[in-house]
């Protein structure tokens, strides 16, 4: 199964789960508010595989401050999210 199969499908059951109640959907909405400059899509799918993230930026936008100050702490979780019509982790 390829990543975009897989993250479709999960955006897919994400979706369905959310809905369902009332608590679900807040938590959904605290999500997408804390990545307010993130597509509701890709909110979703932090959501549904880190609802506690507090950040996400792609592996190119660290890497240059990884030197000066930004360090990401090794072993930290990765989320897959759509990029542009590709998919980035």
């Amino acid at each position: 199964m390829s990543r975009a199969t897989s993250l479709a499908d999960l955006y897919r059951a994400s979706v369905q789960e959310y809905t369902k109640t009332p608590a679900e959907w807040k938590g959904l909405l605290s999500c997408v508010a804390r990545f307010y400059k993130r597509s509701f899509d890709n909110a979703v799918l932090i959501y549904a595989q880190k609802p506690d993230a507090t950040q996400c930026h792609s592996s190119n936008y660290l890497e240059p401050f990884s030197s000066v100050y930004l360090d990401v702490l090794s072993g930290s979780d990765s989320v897959l999210v759509r990029l542009n019509g590709g998919y980035s982790a």
